[in-house]
């Protein structure tokens, strides 16, 4: 390989890398490319005149050195400083090609108006395998304020795919618990139905959390009486045969009887209630990826993370809290919403990432910038968040995004 110091170079640099034939700290020990005779030896007789006399010795030692390998050059000789130009281009070239590669959706600038806070991520590789599947959290089903009657419910996987699969050929089994409060005072609430419609999406599996007989067919029973202050809870599971997506969902209604603690008659309420299946529901609490790994499946697999969606929301802040812990909650926020958790973070932005149930894959870009609304006031701005989604999927994305909006109330 032709190698040459570029032009304007010291002669102590160029003598140094004469006295040795090689460039200093060059592993491979490559020879160097000896410039013209006659040139350099001009070149070292003006160096050498502003030079102590031990360069001068030098200077006639690098001298020796070129007449001897000076035979053994039969290339021509190339322009001063331009191999080392055009060398040096290519390897710029080179390495902003690999980093857009590697770096296909964590890639983000740093900018001095962008703040970047330090959020908890999940487990390393080197951990434990987590074997407890995401629980959603709990949500209002069905509130009669007139008999003080409030049922919740609650969403997560029944069970995970065995280890090292991944993804399962099997369809994931979805459990829905069901509780029903008795918030009155004089009223005991009993016979607690709950009937599911029919779907070629979701499949009743079985239900626990009660007696065998206590199983209706088409439903869950809580068998009993719920007494004042009292909550019983039903477990109804059901294998879901549908692509997650928006709109995936259990319908049906719960009836119960009420009456007075002292009264024989009850009297029969009934309503129809719908449950959102999220997406985020088939999400694996999988080991966290670290950058590196996480760049390289990028740079494997960019092309299947074909389906993109976006988020744009000004990120909440209350009086007691400070920028920084606003934007800690708004990247917590969307990681609980998503299950995703946390690659890396940089200034100004996080890399996320996560894997579902039917071996879709999630990564995703969040950015943030904090602006002042007035310029050149202090203590007035505005945060803005900015969430990128890639996903193999349309409709996975789709639900996660529409997951986000939901949870940063777009």
């Amino acid at each position: 390989p032709r190698r040459a110091t570029a032009s304007g170079g010291g002669a102590s640099e160029v003598e140094e890398e004469n006295r040795n034939g090689v460039y200093p700290g060059e592993e491979e020990g490559w020879l160097l490319i000896i410039y013209p005779v006659m040139a350099r030896l001009d070149h070292l007789e003006a160096k050498k005149e502003a030079k102590p006399a031990k360069e001068a010795k030098e200077s006639k030692k690098s001298k020796k050195v070129k007449e001897q390998q000076g035979a053994l050059r039969e290339e021509p000789v190339a322009v001063k400083g331009e191999p080392a130009v055009e060398e040096k281009k290519a390897k710029k070239k080179k390495k902003q090609a690999k980093e857009a590669t590697e770096s296909a959706l964590i890639d983000a600038p740093p900018d001095p108006t962008f703040a970047a806070v330090a959020v908890p991520d999940g487990p390393h590789e080197e951990d434990q395998q987590p074997n407890v599947p995401f629980v959603s959290d709990t949500y209002a089903l069905y509130s009669d304020d007139v008999l003080s009657v409030v049922s919740t419910y609650t969403l997560a996987l029944s069970a995970l795919p065995p280890a090292g699969e991944e993804s399962s050929s099997t369809s994931p089994v979805v459990r829905l618990v069901l509780s029903v409060t008795n918030k009155s005072d004089a009223l005991v609430v009993s016979g607690v139905r709950f009937h599911f419609t029919q779907s070629f999406d979701v499949q009743q599996h079985f239900a626990d959390g009660a007696a065998a007989e206590d199983v209706a067919a088409d439903g869950l029973r809580i068998v009993g009486e719920i007494g004042v202050g009292e909550t019983k809870e039903g477990v109804a599971e059901f294998t879901v045969v549908g692509n997650p997506r928006i709109g995936l969902c259990f319908r049906g209604d719960v009836e119960f009887d009420v009456k007075a603690i002292n009264d024989l008659l009850s009297t029969s309420r009934q309503s129809t209630f719908e449950i959102p299946i999220s997406v985020s529901t088939f999400m694996l609490p999988i080991p966290r990826l670290e950058p590196s790994a996480f760049a390289s499946l990028l740079a494997d697999s960019i092309s299947d993370f074909s389906y993109q969606g976006n988020v744009s929301f000004l990120v909440r802040q209350s009086v007691d809290q400070s920028t920084q812990q606003a934007l800690a909650a708004a990247l917590e926020a969307i990681t609980r919403a998503t299950r995703t958790h946390i690659v890396e973070i940089v200034p100004g932005a996080a890399s996320l990432y996560g894997r579902g149930w039917q071996g879709y894959q999630v990564a995703g870009l969040v950015k943030y910038v904090v602006v002042p609304v007035v310029e050149g006031e202090e203590g007035i701005q505005k945060t803005t968040m900015n969430v990128d989604l890639k996903c193999t999927d349309e409709d996975f994305m789709k639900g996660l995004v529409r997951e986000v909006e939901v949870a940063v109330e777009v």
